[in-house]
């Protein structure tokens, strides 16, 4: 047996690179997401189309008249199975990862992780966020900017979140997640309106399921609100107070990059008429997010409403 080990030994390395070669990725679109087999992907193709699937593996190399190699990816959808090469390839993620907005409806947070995908928004083109992610922790700081407003009179927001459950559904696609936070609100610098708050979320294929209920904490139970020149108001939110909302966010039927997002908000539940609502749809890619719809109230009075929000990492 010795005897034959050198020969075996040439064969191993002449062969390996072959080998080897089936789990290497070198075309640039498949860099950040290294496709492995039995798992789900979603594809956005140069001409727009959208392609969701398991992936079975690395396919035949192409070679293209200008000299370069185009690998490819064979992946088995719903009817078919195809073989999609790199350069028809315009964006490849995770599936569970191709939606990157699902920490947030219009306002309400769901109990899913920002994750890393730490973002920019603007809402009602006067009232700015970021939004910043590390495993588990979620942490959103904004401020209105309403001209003619001083710095100390705008509205300002702090809401840190923890996400302290998440597990797959064995029985359909999806996953269950559970979280808890606090919402530090100031109508001025002097009026801090507090809220902790538990959060529940049911991700299904296309849609989240989301309920909230928060409870008012601190110390004042009356805040005047002033605005400059606009003049001011009393707000009314006594300790104690406990509020429940639900919502939900649906991808719309064939369009992968369309949904449609809903939240309804009671602040007392003692008092139902402190209630509010928002209904519209949401235009995404995995960087942009564009939200538009009404917001109702109990007055009641209808209002357009918009928010947009950028990923620039």
């Amino acid at each position: 047996m010795k005897r034959y080990r050198p020969y075996i030994i040439l064969i191993l390395l002449c062969i390996s690179p072959y080998i080897l070669a089936k789990d290497t990725w070198n075309n640039a679109v498949f860099q950040t997401v290294k496709p492995l087999e039995n798992k789900a992907y979603r594809l956005r193709l140069i001409n727009g189309d959208i392609s969701t699937g398991i992936s079975l593996g690395k396919g035949i190399d192409a070679l293209r008249e200008n000299g370069s190699i185009e690998e490819s990816i064979v992946i088995k959808t719903l009817s078919n199975i195809d073989t999609i090469y790199a350069d028809d390839i315009a964006e490849i993620s995770f599936l569970e990862d191709a939606y990157r907005f699902d920490s947030q409806l219009f306002l309400m947070p769901t109990a899913n992780p920002i994750k890393l995908n730490h973002s920019l928004q603007i809402t009602e083109l006067c009232f700015a966020q970021a939004h910043i992610g590390w495993d588990r922790f979620s942490v959103i700081a904004g401020a209105s900017l309403i001209p003619g407003i001083t710095w100390q009179e705008q509205v300002k927001l702090l809401n840190v979140k923890a996400t302290l459950y998440q597990e797959n559904n064995v029985d359909m696609p999806g996953r269950y997640a559970f979280a808890t936070g606090i919402n530090l609100g100031f109508a001025n610098s002097n009026n801090a309106i507090q809220h902790i708050y538990a959060v529940g979320s049911f991700t299904m294929e296309r849609t989240t399921l989301t309920t909230t209920a928060f409870y008012k904490v601190g110390v004042s139970d009356i805040y005047e609100a002033k605005a400059s020149s606009f003049g001011s108001t009393l707000i009314s939110m006594p300790n104690g107070t406990l509020g429940f909302g639900i919502g939900f966010d649906t991808r719309l039927s064939d369009r992968h990059e369309t949904r449609a997002i809903a939240e309804l908000w009671c602040l007392d539940l003692l008092k139902p008429r402190n209630s509010a609502a928002f209904i519209g749809i949401r235009l995404h890619s995995s960087v942009y997010a564009a939200d538009f719809g009404l917001s109702l109230f109990s007055a009641p009075f209808i209002i357009p409403a918009c928010s947009f929000k950028w990923m620039p990492f």
